[in-house]
């Protein structure tokens, strides 16, 4: 079966999600609070608000598959899913995908 552009948007967030948890604790010191964006388990850049983050995103990346992740909240919402169904950290852990 192939994957539907939404699959391919959750596996990016999961894989940007693990991606994002091995590089936070280097990024804590200098931007906690601040909004990380990843495509493609890559750092794309690190912006003071979500507004910023969102709109960033969606200039880069206007399929919406991207995710942003707010640096030192681990329950902060992470986003992609196409059209940008926001789900949480938790959503994903209660599903067993991380």
């Amino acid at each position: 079966m192939a994957e539907t552009h939404k699959d391919l948007g959750l596996v990016e967030v999961i894989q940007n999600h693990k991606e994002f948890t091995r590089m936070e604790a280097k990024l804590l010191p200098d931007h906690t609070g601040e909004w990380a964006i990843l495509h493609s388990k890559k750092l794309i850049a690190i912006v003071k608000t979500k507004e910023e983050a969102l709109k960033l995103g969606w200039e880069q990346f206007p399929d919406g598959v991207f995710s942003y992740h707010n640096v030192g909240d681990t329950n902060a919402e992470v986003r992609t899913l196409g059209r940008g169904v926001p789900i949480t950290v938790e959503d994903l852990e209660q599903a067993g995908y991380v």
